[in-house]
Parts: structure tokens; sequence; C-alpha cells
């Protein structure tokens, strides 16, 4: 079933119109016309299944016939992640997005090799979030709020239960056997650092901050990589791919 973003204000008692991109896809790409079912989701968790039934130019009208709400993850993981060169940020905004993490925060540290607060950089991001939700069908996007330094990023992390920063360094503590006996947490953040991974000095300062350095494993991955990897182990760790 073709999934569609609405705004909330759009939904008016069983009739919702879809306008603007959307419409214009609906119409003209996908070529749906009345009688086909639709799923459309507006950023807050609601999903709305509907059925079209009128198509024009400019907007297209549907009726609700089924309404749900998604539940939200038993744990909210959030990621904080190193500015990456080229492509890399737009693909992990895309997978970290499908994979359910709530936020990512990309941030610059000493090794970034990328340093910008570029607006359209962050708009692109996103475009991608909620292209990703409506492939994947996540009903509440992940944020993706603008860059901040290191410091900005320790500081974020004081709301959290669990603070993990990832570090290939790091040669006593590893993330299978430090998940496997914890405790019940309700939010955790993580840590991820760029190309060049994060100094000793970082370290230490993100230890003092109340992170815990951690190995993702004896290999050393390239930072894409050692991102997606930390994303999927935690989400599946804290049950929120079931």
């Amino acid at each position: 079933m073709h999934q569609f973003f609405i705004e909330p204000e759009a939904v008016r008692g069983d009739t919702v119109l879809i306008t603007g991109a959307e419409a214009h896809h609906l119409r003209t790409v996908l070529r749906l016309a009345a009688g086909d079912r639709v799923r459309l989701f507006d950023g807050t968790g609601r999903i709305l299944e509907a059925v079209v039934t009128r198509v024009s130019k400019g907007e297209t009208e549907t009726r609700i016939v089924a309404c749900t709400t998604a539940e939200p993850p038993p744990v909210q993981v959030h990621i904080g992640q190193a500015q990456l060169k080229g492509k890399k940020m737009d693909l992990l905004v895309q997978k970290a997005n499908e994979l359910g993490i709530q936020t990512l925060m990309p941030f610059v540290s000493a090794r970034c090799e990328v340093r910008t607060g570029n607006p359209e950089r962050q708009e692109r991001w996103e475009r991608i979030v909620f292209e990703s939700c409506k492939q994947c069908g996540r009903a509440v996007p992940m944020a993706c709020p603008p860059e901040t330094d290191f410091a900005g990023m320790l500081a974020a992390g004081c709301e959290f239960d669990l603070k993990l920063i990832f570090w290939e360094e790091e040669r006593q503590r590893s993330l299978g056997p430090l998940l496997a006996p914890m405790a019940p947490v309700h939010t955790a953040m993580a840590l991820i650092g760029p190309e060049g991974g994060f100094t000793e000095e970082e370290v230490t300062q993100a230890t003092a901050a109340g992170f815990l350095p951690v190995s993702i494993g004896r290999r050393i991955l390239r930072a894409e990589t050692a991102s997606l990897a930390a994303m999927a182990i935690l989400q599946h760790r804290f049950g929120n791919l079931d």
C-alpha cells in the first residue's frame, strides 16, 4: 500500500486532503484513482488507512476507513554521530530512521574533516527522513537536530539512563557483555566518532561526563559501518526491532 505524508490539519472529520508534492506523486507518478487504498501518516504517530474518493490536478480527497496509533519503542535510543565525509551522513540519516532510532544528533569532534552548519544539508536530511518514513512505514519521523560541538554533545547526554561512547581503543569493555546483565533502561545515548575516531582526550572528557567507553569488536570498522552496526545491535538488544 502506498504511503503519503500529510499535515495534521489536513484531516477534517473522516476526510483527508492530500496536496502539494504528495498529491502530484499520487496522481502523476503512481497514477492512483478513486477506489485505491492509501496509508497516511502525519508525523505524530497516527496512522490512517484511507480510500481515494476524488483525484484532481491540485489535490486528492480520501476517506478514512481505519485509524491506529504507533506504539512507542521500549527504549528510546539516541545516536550522537560525528560528521562524516561525502554522502555518508545522508546514508546514516536514512538507515537510522529505518532502524527506528529516536534522534540522530550530528556533531563536530577533533578529527572531523567536515565542519559545516549548512542549513541546506539540514533540510536535505529532513527530506531524507520523510522519504524514508514512506518507504519503511515509520509513523513518527526520527529527529535530526542542528549540528553541535563535542562539548554540546556531552551536555546533551545528562538526561539519558545509559550513555556509551564507541572507541576502537577500548580493550576491557565490549558491547555484548555490557548489555547482557544490565538493568532495564528507558533512554540510551551512544556517541560514534568520525573517520579518524575519537581522541584520547575526548574519551576522557566523555568518561568524566558519565559515558562508558565501549568496543564494538576486535575489527576496526569504517565509521559508517560502525555506526550502522551499533544502531542495529542496540535496537535489537532493547527489543525495538520486534
